[in-house]
């Protein structure tokens, strides 16, 4: 119950969901100072991530997780779906510089693919957790 506490402090779910509704949908009529403004967060939005990804690595150590225990994988698969987040966000951030409005919706999708996979393995976690 206590990790369940603690991840659930984290706020993975939280996090992603506020990320993308910062950068909201792309514009093809984005103004050079909205395209700042939002590269200006995504920059932000990525040393957040690289935050979050290192208080999961210390829940799992706190824990002394087993990499190959089922709880273990989830948490590893939520860290790695942060690290493809990060990726994304980087892609979306030259697609923006790029202005090209076909790759900045493409990044946005990914974006959201990831939050779905992010927000299945919560679940599973809590379903986990709560049964043990």
């Amino acid at each position: 119950q206590e990790f369940a506490n603690r991840l659930e402090s984290i706020a993975i779910r939280e996090f992603v969901q506020g990320v993308l509704d910062t950068i909201g949908t792309p514009d093809p009529e984005m103004t050079l100072a909205d395209i700042k403004r939002v590269r200006e967060t995504l920059k932000e939005q990525s040393e957040l991530v690289e935050g979050k990804r290192t208080e999961l690595a210390q829940l799992f150590n706190d824990f002394q997780l087993d990499r190959d225990s089922t709880l273990g994988a989830r948490l590893r698969e939520i860290i790695q779906a942060l690290q493809e987040f990060e990726k994304k966000l980087s892609a979306l951030d030259e697609a923006i510089g790029q202005t090209d409005l076909e790759l900045m919706n493409e990044a946005v999708r990914d974006l959201k693919q990831i939050q779905l996979a992010v927000l299945r393995v919560e679940d599973t976690v809590r379903t986990l957790t709560s049964n043990s």
